[in-house]
């Protein structure tokens, strides 16, 4: 019998040792996570046997390593209130983000360089009925946001191979709230809200890697996030220098503040982004500016201050 690509399920459990598998509940506490697109592939390490001999003729390979990829997308919306996280924070915190819990008032993600602050996962991922098992897990992410949609996150989360099983999906209660669309954003750049933009992207750029340990039965004990590069891109309409004049701001390396919001609950802060470059664009009939910026730290002793997604 086929398997539906429709029928798509996921559990995701933090290691309490990172590369030890912590396995995941699937009775909807761990397994809540609205995701799309999915794409779970094998990225096995084969050494091929290049054997000198009369004739060309391949032999049998070896499988030396078990690294597997799990690639999905996940809306930016706020099912809880307060402190109180949501379920898709798990995701953000295999993906080189802390979570900061204030009482009575919010949960606040933002990036972290310390490895013992981050967290590696163990995963289910059921393609219909036939479940997989990843553990040692760590992520890139970015999210995107136009007009017309709703702000989504983008992960593409590496991990060690632990098993393959048929397992029939689980009945799961899925949260019901619905995502705020990408409108009424008040996006706020060097301190005005008087450019019209269409669409945001942020881009952490995570440098992922495996830590590879012959004691492990796949090579791999687990993966890391060993630096970043977030990079900010926005299409403002182009106006005239007397306006705004972004390209000298660009030639002068201006930082500035960049902050949006989703809804009433969800606020994405940047205290310093720099422009890199400028790509004359087009949008329906307008020149707009294509702008990729770095997004610095703020200053803060010890970095780690370059973003902050703060949930009420």
């Amino acid at each position: 019998m086929p398997l539906l690509k429709r029928r798509r399920e996921l559990a995701l459990k933090h290691e309490a040792t990172k590369g030890t598998f912590n396995a995941p509940a699937v009775d909807g506490t761990e397994s809540k996570f609205i995701i799309v697109d999915p794409t779970f592939t094998t990225e096995f390490g084969v050494y091929e046997r290049d054997i000198v001999r009369s004739d060309f003729t391949r032999l049998a390979h070896r499988i030396v390593s078990k690294k597997v990829s799990l690639k999905f997308g996940f809306e930016v919306r706020r099912q809880n209130v307060t402190d109180t996280p949501d379920q898709w924070g798990k995701i953000l915190q295999i993906c080189g983000f802390k979570e900061t819990i204030n009482a009575a008032t919010s949960v606040v993600y933002g990036p972290t360089s310390d490895l013992a602050v981050m967290k590696a996962g163990s995963i289910y991922y059921w393609m219909d009925g036939l479940r997989v098992a990843m553990k040692g897990c760590m992520g890139a992410i970015s999210f995107g946001g136009e007009v017309g949609g709703i702000g989504m996150w983008d992960v593409d989360i590496s991990g060690a191979f632990q098993a393959v099983a048929d397992d029939p999906l689980n009945t799961v209660s899925h949260e019901a709230a619905i995502p705020p669309a990408f409108q009424g954003i008040n996006f706020s750049y060097a301190a005005s809200t008087a450019r019209c933009i269409n669409s945001i992207g942020i881009n952490f750029n995570n440098a992922v890697s495996e830590r590879r340990c012959a004691n492990d039965a796949t090579a791999i004990s687990y993966f890391l996030i060993t630096g970043s590069n977030p990079e900010l891109t926005i299409d403002p309409d182009l106006e005239l220098a007397s306006t705004y004049d972004f390209y000298t701001a660009l030639e002068a390396g201006t930082e500035v503040a960049a902050s949006f919001s989703l809804g009433s609950t969800l606020a994405f802060a940047m205290p310093k982004v720099q422009k890199k470059n400028i790509a004359e664009q087009e949008r329906s009939g307008i020149t707009v500016a294509g702008i990729t910026a770095g997004i610095n730290t703020g200053g803060a002793a010890g970095g780690d201050d370059e973003f902050t997604l703060t949930c009420t």
